[in-house]
C-alpha cells in the first residue's frame, strides 16, 4: 500500500467509504465484481495500517510516560572515598599515601595542562587519609 493511499484514507471521512468502494457515476457503465473487492482489499489495508500506527503511538507514549527507576547511590564516607581516589587500601603507610598523592599531582597539576579541582581533590584526600 502506498503512502499517497495513506494520506488519502486519513483525509477521507469514515462515512465516505462506501462511496469510494463503488465509484460509479450515472451513466457509466458499472464496474465488476473484481474491481470492488481490489477495492475492499485496499481499504482494508489502510485499516490495518491505522491499526498499526495507533498501536506504535501507543506503545511509544507508555515508553515515555514510565520513566525508569533511579536506584540512590550506596553512602560512602569521605574517608573511603579519599582512599579509593588516591588508589590505595585503607591502612596504608603514610609515605604510600603521600606517594599516591603526588603521583596524582602530577598528572593534574595546572601548570602542565592539568584539572585544577581534580589536583585539589587528591591534596584534600591525601590530607583525610593521612589524619585517619
Amino acid at each position: 500500500m502506498g503512502e499517497d493511499d495513506e494520506r488519502r484514507a486519513r483525509l477521507m471521512p469514515r462515512g465516505m467509504w462506501l462511496g469510494a468502494i463503488r465509484r460509479v457515476r450515472i451513466g457509466e457503465p458499472s464496474y465488476g465484481p473484481s474491481v470492488f473487492l481490489r477495492e475492499a482489499k485496499r481499504l482494508q489495508a489502510i485499516t490495518e495500517a491505522r491499526a498499526r500506527a495507533e498501536a506504535r503511538r501507543r506503545e511509544e507514549a507508555e515508553r515515555e510516560a514510565e520513566p525508569p527507576p533511579i536506584e540512590p547511590p550506596a553512602p560512602v564516607d569521605a574517608v573511603t572515598a579519599a582512599f579509593a581516589l588516591l588508589g590505595i587500601e585503607r591502612g596504608a603507610t603514610k609515605s604510600e599515601i603521600k606517594k599516591a598523592a603526588w603521583k596524582l599531582a602530577w598528572e593534574h597539576h595546572p601548570d602542565r595542562g592539568g584539572d585544577e579541582e581534580k589536583f585539589k581533590e587528591a591534596m584534600n584526600a591525601r590530607e583525610l587519609c593521612e589524619k585517619s
